[in-house]
């Protein structure tokens, strides 16, 4: 027993040391991608839309990092995420995994490139761009980003300007993939948290402009991350509301306190947000928690959909798509190319209608 207690310490002072080693690794090629970091131009302004989409949500590195510090410190401490975000690297982990993709110059110039486009052709077009929705897509958990950012370029350009032209919406796709962040979703949902609170404080500076968030499953964490500490900092005197679309999630990170230290109860998320929640019947990962979500949402003056995917498989998906794909429905809608004819234009028409419906703030009860 001595031993085995004794080889136990020996494997846990070497993995101290290892992440130790790696953390001071981690350190010093952040310092160099935080020198090189290229943000927002000094002239960004919401009403002109070339001046921020597509680009990083702020000036400067240092604005990154005191977004990934707030989250780690006032969100973290107690939660069982910490480990992994250690072993990662911690702090420097987390930022330097954003920073790296930010300095990815072909994905860069595929991002210019797409945005540079769609605000070219609508202007061309004579589009009214005041009057459009811009909704951030956090990049993971089934989110049809590929399609609006990722695919090829005419592809990504004739998306975004049919979702303008028709539903009176643009993508603005964060620049990430879980692979930026080596699998580690909870690196991923502190670094593409950290990128979504510095838009929203970008947003309240007048810098750019996001009229509402779109998540799918696994981007809740990431998303529930970002938006409780932006509450946190702002208190009641935050600038705009932050309207929330999820697709395939029961919204546990936003309900369950150990998913993070900072929660807020419905009644008082009422008077900052509104959630659109979208799901399946049969989608097993998300039914289970379905109605405690009912509740959850009905607390929060918010809205829920659930489709019954299952009475419609043949109707909505392409002949390829044989059994029903559970947690998969979503993310399909917008691949297969008979759902996207379909099924993508219904979850669109909900997101459309709950993106431009006047947000009026809810009191709590006293």
């Amino acid at each position: 027993a001595m031993a085995a207690c004794h080889d136990t310490r020996e494997r846990l002072v070497a993995n101290v040391l290892t992440c130790s080693r790696r953390q001071t690794e981690t350190a010093g090629v952040v310092h160099s991608l935080e020198d090189a970091f290229v943000g927002l131009p000094a002239g960004a302004a919401a009403g002109d839309l070339a001046s921020w989409l597509g680009l990083p949500p702020c000036t400067t590195a240092l604005e990154l990092r005191e977004c990934v510090q707030g989250i780690c410190a006032s969100q973290l401490e107690e939660n069982t995420y910490w480990p992994s975000m250690w072993q990662f690297g911690g702090v420097d982990g987390a930022l330097g995994a954003v920073l790296a993709a930010y300095a990815n110059q072909e994905r860069r110039a595929h991002f210019d490139a797409i945005y540079g486009a769609v605000c070219a052709r609508l202007a061309a077009e004579g589009v009214d761009t005041g009057a459009l929705k811009v909704v951030l897509m956090v990049p993971v958990g089934g989110t049809p980003c590929y399609r609006y950012a990722f695919d090829e370029e005419s592809v990504c350009v004739t998306a975004q300007m049919a979702l303008a032209k028709q539903y009176g919406l643009l993508f603005d796709v964060l620049p990430f993939q879980i692979t930026d962040f080596n699998g580690n979703l909870p690196c991923a949902a502190v670094g593409i948290g950290a990128v979504l609170l510095a838009k929203l404080r970008s947003r309240d500076r007048g810098l750019c402009r996001v009229d509402a968030v779109l998540f799918g499953s696994k981007g809740t964490q990431a998303t529930a991350l970002a938006l409780h500490q932006y509450w946190h900092e702002c208190g009641d005197n935050f600038v705009a509301p932050t309207l929330l679309a999820g697709f395939g999630t029961d919204l546990a990170n936003f309900r369950d306190s150990s998913a993070g230290a900072l929660r807020l109860p419905p009644e008082q998320l009422a008077r900052r947000t509104r959630f659109l929640v979208v799901n399946s019947a049969q989608d097993g990962s998300v039914s289970p928690g379905l109605p405690a979500l009912a509740a959850f949402v009905a607390q929060a003056r918010s809205d829920a959909v659930v489709f019954d995917v299952g009475a419609h498989l043949h109707d909505w998906y392409s002949s390829a798509v044989a059994t029903n794909p559970s947690h998969h429905w979503y993310g399909l809608a917008f691949r297969d190319d008979c759902a996207y004819g379909v099924l993508a234009p219904l979850l669109l028409q909900h997101l459309s209608a709950f993106v431009h419906r006047p947000f009026v703030a809810t009191l709590p009860s006293l």
